[in-house]
């Protein structure tokens, strides 16, 4: 199954792609008197009672359920008005530190030492 989070405007959540009206920046979303985490638990594909939510990022597709909660993690403290580069800071892996590179320089002056050779 693939995943995908959304992002309301006070809200985020987690949900199937069968869920997701991606054309129309729309999801089902379940009927009160059904909780959206027993609708995921009980794997319920939307029907003529649920609602078409509008929401305002869609991040996705993700493969696994897991990957997608942490991603929803992150993604509850950006507001729905954030900028790209504040999402893409948000779930990009930090940065490695870059290795010091070296400079060798050559000094003409210096003359190649030579080793004599020992015989036994």
């Amino acid at each position: 199954m693939v995943w995908y989070v959304v992002i309301g405007d006070d809200w985020c959540s987690v949900v199937p792609d069968s869920w997701v009206f991606a054309s129309e920046s729309m999801i089902w979303w379940p009927p009160k008197g059904i909780s959206a985490t027993i609708a995921l638990s009980k794997k319920m594909e939307p029907s003529d009672t649920w609602t078409l939510t509008p929401y305002n990022k869609l991040i996705g597709p993700i493969d696994s359920f897991q990957e997608a909660r942490q991603i929803e993690k992150k993604s509850i403290n950006i507001s729905s008005d954030a900028d790209t580069d504040t999402m893409r800071a948000a779930f990009e892996e930090p940065l490695k530190r870059s290795r010091k590179v070296r400079e060798v320089s050559s000094d003409d002056s210096v003359t190649p030492m030579t080793v004599p050779l020992i015989n036994h």
